[in-house]
């Protein structure tokens, strides 16, 4: 293949996984916590075999960004479980909205005024995907998908801190679940 398109094909064969992970979810009659560990399992084999001599470094943005991300795909499973697949994917892409908020707080970056218009404009889609979707029923896993994108915006900030390994981080995330999802998986 022309490398010319390998990029592109790549970012869409990803979108095509992302957009169906939700929907795949829903399908397996397992508790989320097996579904986690599961899919860290098979997800920590492809980073291993990409990464060629797989390490990870325990430093402060490793551990944090490995911590950020287990936490996000636990909240992103329960949420699917809880709400639509919908609600849980549009929702866990408020993470801009938390990078821009979380730099400011955090970091005491002053967002440019791109950034800005790019959170009105996801704050702006988000409101109009959920004018219809919010019901009482599914308020939790609603909560829990807003939460991932808490957790996913930390997962980029610890990606920008000096010293930042993301793969090592990501990693660290899927061996941090493959390990607290043991019991899970064995008594399911």
């Amino acid at each position: 293949m022309h490398t010319k398109y390998k990029g592109p094909l790549l970012i869409a064969m990803t979108a095509v996984l992302w957009s169906t992970g939700g929907v795949l979810i829903k399908l397996v009659p397992w508790n989320a916590m097996t579904i986690v560990g599961l899919r860290s399992f098979f997800a920590a084999v492809v980073t291993v075999v990409f990464m060629r001599r797989p390490r990870i470094t325990f430093s402060k943005p490793v551990i944090l960004g490995g911590a950020s991300l287990s936490v996000t795909m636990v909240l992103f499973v329960f949420a699917n479980k809880l709400t639509t697949a919908a609600n849980a994917i549009v929702l866990q892409y408020t993470a801009p909205i938390f990078v821009i908020l979380l730099s400011a707080l955090m970091l005491r970056q002053r967002p440019k005024a791109l950034d800005i218009a790019a959170v009105a404009v996801v704050f702006g889609g988000v409101m109009l995907f959920f004018i219809d979707q919010l019901r009482a029923d599914a308020l939790l896993g609603n909560i829990l998908a807003v939460l991932t994108g808490v957790t996913f915006a930390a997962v980029f900030l610890a990606n920008k801190m000096p010293g930042a390994r993301p793969e090592e981080a990501t990693l660290l995330g899927y061996l941090i679940n493959i390990v607290i999802s043991i019991p899970f998986i064995v008594t399911n």
